[in-house]
């Protein structure tokens, strides 16, 4: 018995280790992770305390684009989503050259939290429990996968910015080393397919189960 609590706790000491290495060594992803959640709760905070006639306008617009999206089709759904999150994509790597953009860099996931957070708040105060399956099903797959690799992009913009603001302040490059820029403009190349796969998933999910949810 004792040996066996034993063994447990050594497991549970050596994950503990394990997470608290990786939460070190990636703690902008976790920190960017956090401002994305903050944001979600910021937005359902917003909607719960807003009026009627707020929660209307936002059910008209969240409504209309679903309504929308279920007449596009695969292909449209695709090409609907996919601007608003490779945007995004874009609008950070362009971030990553400015030595002074880490504000703006950190807000992005904020901000994408709160549009999660007012969407889903909207779709729970006009449908209550008959939303569950619809943003389960549809909104939060997407938001998720897309979300991940938007905080790669900004982790990426982060730390180009952050030594582009370090060579500034310096005035000169420290140990000689150049900036990571061909490195930097290969992993956005990656991170901009993964956006598309992340888009595609979503329509496909959306368009698979679109007419098994009607609200």
């Amino acid at each position: 018995m004792n040996s066996t609590a034993t063994q447990s706790t050594g497991r549970g000491r050596h994950y503990a280790r394990h997470i608290a290495r990786y939460a070190k060594k990636n703690h902008t992803n976790f920190m960017l992770g956090i401002l994305f959640l903050s944001g979600v709760v910021m937005g359902t905070l917003l909607v719960r305390s807003a009026g009627d006639d707020s929660v209307e306008m936002l059910m008209r617009i969240v409504g209309g684009f679903v309504e929308n999206r279920r007449d596009f089709g695969l292909a449209g759904n695709f090409l609907s989503a996919l601007p608003g999150v490779l945007g995004i994509a874009v609008l950070l790597f362009f971030l990553g050259f400015c030595a002074i953009a880490q504000p703006i860099i950190v807000l992005i996931p904020l901000f994408r939290g709160l549009g999660f957070g007012f969407s889903a708040a909207s779709l729970y105060a006009h449908h209550g429990a008959a939303a569950t399956g619809y943003v389960a099903v549809f909104l939060l797959p997407g938001v998720l996968l897309s979300t991940m690799v938007l905080i790669l992009c900004c982790s990426e913009a982060l730390r180009l910015s952050c030594g582009l603001l370090k060579l500034i302040r310096d005035g000169r490059k420290s140990g000689g080393e150049e900036l990571p820029v061909k490195v930097y403009c290969a992993r956005f190349f990656v991170l901009s397919l993964l956006c598309a796969i992340a888009v595609f998933i979503e329509s496909v999910i959306f368009f698979a189960f679109s007419g098994s949810f009607l609200l």
